[in-house]
């Protein structure tokens, strides 16, 4: 399965525009972004985000970060594109998200045994270093807004995405567990 992995677009309108040129071009079966899609309570960019989904007819898996608003929040709980505390599959990938929250949320998990976990902040790496029986296969975050990576680890494979403000993102081949840091190559005349 092939999946775009996109973090960090904080309201900006440029990264949707960024974000239809990677549809366009890497033609992925889905989409996982890593929180921080907006700065606080910015619904209708919200709206545009769900609005380039829907036209692209793409799967799309969100977390929110720490600078969405309890309105983002809810927008995006209430969404078809929700992975807080949902377990979720697309082509026999499992995917599950637990999104930027105060309080750690108590959940089964066993449900993230060999899934795709999606958070916005880093794991910490002293949890990474010791392989437990319900250890995702991949832990996908964003927030840094930093160079994206990946780290093996006795627990998961790391993926930190890097921001998309930057025109960076990553493409996840999960069938062969390789991951592409990319560009988008240029910006597009249409506005959002």
């Amino acid at each position: 399965m092939k999946i775009a992995l996109i973090s960090d677009l904080h309201s900006q309108p440029k990264t949707l525009l960024y974000l239809q040129q990677i549809i366009d071009l890497e033609k992925p079966n889905a989409i996982i972004c890593a929180g921080d899609i907006t700065q606080g309570d910015n619904l209708d960019f919200l709206d545009n985000l769900f609005e380039v989904f829907k036209k692209s007819k793409i799967e799309a898996f969100l977390v929110w970060g720490n600078a969405e608003g309890v309105l983002s929040q809810r927008k995006i709980l209430e969404s078809s594109y929700n992975s807080h505390l949902c377990l979720r599959s697309s082509r026999g990938e499992k995917i599950f998200g637990i999104a930027d929250v105060s309080d750690y949320p108590i959940f089964d998990t066993s449900l993230l045994k060999d899934a795709i976990l999606i958070t916005h902040r880093p794991p910490l790496v002293s949890s990474l270093n010791k392989k437990m029986a319900n250890s995702p296969k991949f832990h996908i975050s964003g927030h840094l807004h930093k160079p994206g990576f990946v780290k093996k680890y006795k627990a998961t494979t790391h993926i930190q995405v890097p921001t998309l403000q930057d025109k960076r993102y990553a493409i996840l081949d999960s069938a062969n567990s390789s991951v592409l840091f990319c560009k988008v190559p240029m910006l597009v005349a249409n506005r959002f």
